[in-house]
């Protein structure tokens, strides 16, 4: 019997998909944030 993998494999790719993007987001949120407010320090 053959299972075919991609059937496994495409929800585990999408979770990691999106939970990178996630994290990328809320990084590069963060970090305009925290520009942000060094400019307002100053």
């Amino acid at each position: 019997m053959v299972v075919d993998l991609s059937f496994f494999t495409a929800p585990f790719l999408l979770m990691t998909v999106g939970y990178l993007q996630k994290e990328a987001s809320s990084e590069y949120f963060i970090q305009r944030g925290w520009i942000y407010y060094e400019k307002q320090k100053c």
